[in-house]
Order: C-alpha cells, then sequence, then structure tokens
C-alpha cells in the first residue's frame, strides 16, 4: 500500500488540475485500491482541433504518446472491423491507439490484426487482446480487459462498436470537449443505416467518404426497428438526451440511464475505474450497458451529448441475440439494484422491457408467489398480472422459494392471472440464474 504521504501529494497535484466537485473529492481521499487509484492528467492544454505535423511520420506511424484509447469489443466481426479501422485512420487527430478485444473470434480476426500491425501506420498502434475461448457473449469481460490494456497516460477512453463507422473529426472533437469537461462522459451520436450491402457501403466512403455516407440515414421518418436492429436517427435525442456541435452550447446532464451506449462513447479513463467497470457477470447480448449507467448514476456522474462526433451503425442481421439471453441480464439487473425500491417512474421503465414467458422474473427477491390451483404448481409475479406454470417442485429452490410457501388458491382466482405457459429454460445453464452481488453506492476502500 503507498505510503499517506505519497497518496497526499497524489491527490494534491491531482485537484490542482482536474476541478472535481466536493463530494468527488471526498470519495476520491479515501486510499483505494491501486487499480482504483485516478490518473493525472497531464498539465498541458487539452484544447486540440487539428492534427500537428509532429504527431506522426510521413508514413502514419505515431510517434508522440497517444491521447485517445480506443477499445472495439468483437466477436466474428471481422468484415465490419475492417471497415470500422479503415475508417479511422482517417482520423484527422492521429495520437490514438486501438485495442481490439477479442471474445474467440473464429473468423480469423487475430490473422487480420497481425498481418494489419506489418503496416507503418498500424504497427505500433493496433493491438489484441484475447479473451480466451468463447463461452457466450461476454462484452463486460471485454471492455474491461480492453480497458485494462491501455497505455497508462491516455487522457480519453473510446469504447467503439466494430459496426460502427467514425467521423474523421470526431477523435478531434472529444479532445477538444474534453478540455472544458474533464470529468465527463461524451455520448457521440450514432445513426442507424437502412439495410445496405457492405459491398455497397464501401463503395460510397470510397467515392464520398463519410459524408455521402451520411446522407442516406432516413432522418424523415421515426426510427424503426429492422430485424434485429434499428433504422434511422440516433433514438436519444427523444429520450431527452440533448446533442450539442460546441462545448460552450452543452449542458452537462446527470446520467440517465437510458442515455448511455458503448457504441460510441468517450470518457476519462479514472471514471471506468472509479465505478469498477463493466459487470463482467453479466453474459449473453443485453443489458450490459445500462447496469454501467446504473452505477454512473449512482456516483452522480455527468453526461454530455457530442453531435459533431457522429458515428453510422452498419445494418446486419448476422448477430441477431437471443431473446432469453436479454431477458436473464434485465432480471440480474433488476435484483441486483433492488429496483423494487425506486421511483415508480424507475419501475415502469423495467417493467415495459420484461417478457414474463421468462422465469426468471419469477424470483421471491422480486416478491413473486407461489400458487397451486386443482394440483398444478403457478408461480404468479408480484403485480399479480402474469402466472407461469411450474413442470414440477424441483423448480422451487431455483426461483428461492421453500416448499412450505406454497399457496393452495381457487380456480376462478388464478384465471384472473395472464398465462405465460410453462416455465422451461433455454440456455445450457439448466436451473442456474445469474446471482448478483449485494449492492453498494461507493467504492469500498481497501483494508
Amino acid at each position: 500500500m503507498p505510503s499517506s504521504r505519497l497518496l497526499n501529494l497524489l491527490r494534491d497535484r491531482y485537484y490542482q488540475w482536474v476541478p472535481l466537485s466536493t463530494r468527488q473529492k471526498l470519495r476520491l481521499s479515501r486510499v483505494l485500491p491501486n487499480r482504483m487509484q485516478p490518473s493525472m492528467p497531464p498539465r498541458q492544454p487539452l484544447t486540440v482541433h487539428t492534427t500537428p505535423l509532429s504527431d506522426t511520420s510521413p508514413t502514419g506511424k505515431l510517434r508522440n504518446r497517444p491521447r485517445i484509447g480506443i477499445v472495439i469489443p468483437t466477436y466474428n466481426q471481422l468484415e465490419q472491423l475492417k471497415m470500422c479501422a479503415g475508417v479511422l485512420s482517417w482520423q484527422t487527430m492521429k495520437e490514438f491507439v486501438v485495442v481490439v478485444a477479442d471474445d474467440g473470434s473464429t473468423d480469423g480476426t487475430r490473422e487480420w490484426i497481425k498481418y494489419s500491425q506489418e503496416e507503418a501506420f498500424w504497427s505500433n498502434r493496433l493491438s489484441l487482446v484475447s479473451g480466451g475461448p468463447h463461452h457466450g457473449r461476454r462484452l463486460g469481460r471485454c471492455i474491461n480487459l480492453g480497458v485494462a490494456n491501455l497505455p497508462a497516460d491516455v487522457w480519453l477512453v473510446l469504447l467503439l462498436s466494430p459496426d460502427v463507422l467514425l467521423h474523421p473529426y470526431a477523435l478531434a472533437t472529444y479532445l477538444d470537449w474534453y478540455s472544458s469537461y474533464p470529468n465527463t462522459l461524451f455520448a457521440g451520436r450514432v445513426d442507424w443505416l437502412p439495410p445496405m450491402e457492405r459491398s455497397a457501403i464501401q463503395r460510397i466512403i470510397n467515392t464520398g467518404g463519410i459524408n455521402e455516407l451520411t446522407t442516406h440515414v432516413q432522418r424523415h421518418v421515426p426510427l424503426e426497428q429492422v430485424a434485429t436492429t434499428l433504422n434511422g436517427p440516433d433514438y436519444r435525442s427523444r429520450l431527452g438526451l440533448p446533442f450539442a456541435d460546441k462545448p460552450a452550447k452543452a449542458d452537462a446532464k446527470s446520467m440517465q440511464r437510458e442515455w448511455l451506449s458503448s457504441m460510441n462513447l468517450a470518457y476519462p479513463p479514472r471514471l471506468h475505474w472509479y465505478v469498477e467497470g463493466f459487470d463482467e457477470q453479466m453474459r449473453g447480448a443485453g443489458y450490459e450497458d445500462l447496469d454501467f449507467a446504473e452505477r454512473l448514476a449512482l456516483e452522480e456522474m455527468e453526461i454530455v451529448g457530442v453531435d459533431t462526433a457522429p458515428g453510422l451503425h452498419m445494418y446486419h442481421d448476422d448477430h441477431a441475440a437471443p431473446p432469453m439471453e436479454a431477458q436473464r441480464n434485465l432480471d440480474y439487473l433488476i435484483r441486483k439494484y433492488q429496483v423494487q425500491d425506486y421511483p415508480a417512474s424507475v419501475i415502469d421503465y423495467y417493467t415495459a422491457q420484461t417478457d414474463w414467458q421468462y422465469w426468471w422474473h419469477y424470483n421471491r427477491e422480486r416478491g413473486a408467489e407461489v400458487v397451486s390451483a386443482d394440483g398444478t404448481l403457478w408461480v404468479v409475479n408480484a403485480a399479480r398480472t402474469h402466472r407461469l406454470q411450474l413442470p414440477d417442485e424441483a423448480w422451487l429452490a431455483a426461483l428461492g422459494f421453500p416448499r412450505y410457501e406454497v399457496h393452495v388458491i381457487a380456480p376462478d382466482e388464478l384465471a384472473a392471472f395472464e398465462n405465460m405457459g410453462m416455465a422451461a429454460d433455454p440456455l445450457e445453464d439448466g436451473l442456474d440464474y445469474l446471482r448478483p452481488p449485494q449492492p453498494s453506492k461507493s467504492v469500498q476502500p481497501a483494508e
């Protein structure tokens, strides 16, 4: 453990260069684990509008220390990753590195990265970190691995999805905003392209660049669901997140759970570890971002929408997420944060996304009740609006019920609840489910 004198020195210098709120200072004044210690930003002015000529060599090779570390989590998305990286090479601000966090891809991702590292531009700029063999989607684990493997002195982390094409001025824009909001998260706008072949997208980029591709976003129609993805402009404007084109016009807002997306999100790396990063317990697709946002909101972090750092999401239907994975993560999230104790508006937000045909939502922790009618075993949700039949008593333990908590009711009383069918587990974990840790509203100091 570092000496108290050293910690005081670090804190004094940290506060000198980064203005923090009183509450943040009090939290950071505790002795945090080493991996949580905030890094001190450089003393130089942070405003960057264009790339200095000394940033790179004539071949594009990185000379100076990187200012932005880009983390791209991926699994079998090689074609999208190639296009994403190709557009990144056009960034006007060249002082960046890219860490591809691979979740066990089998499509040649590792080989392509090794080949790309032989190019002058990517030789000391692109790296790969492996999450090991694929065992289902583990977005949170990949993001944490990627952030942990960035250079220690980067000013900003940028989480970027491999199916998002970033505007060439985006990185310079993020640095410009960072000089005005050093303790804030930056939500870059993400517009959703309509269904287009990747070859067509590449032709448009080659001839007219990202600006030409942007004209294909269907802004005149409401955002719509297309197969397994979306089509239209960024949906977060309708959810209350204001996007501004200049820092002077921006208004930092308290974090709202529905505003955060890891598809195009920048923030100082110290914020990542202060809330302990992404939750690696969550497996499968869905709600990892929402969990991260919940903890940022608990720590009263702020977010601004950046209109001038846009990304374009490329349509694809080859990564459809099984709905049962998302629903299991949703149940985990609700129990982890004890959402039943939240304001009614928050409860309604989560309830609207709940699919009651999945048995995880009938857990005893969430106020469900087991009943028997005419010898048939049922579980009823806390709101007493839906019921699910249980195949046998073995399911009681999986849902957290003792055998003596089975209440006998009349068949006509049972009919008042909507019948969601028979409980069945579509995942490979049998009757297991994700067990949340005890909720905590702040990072605890080391023992």
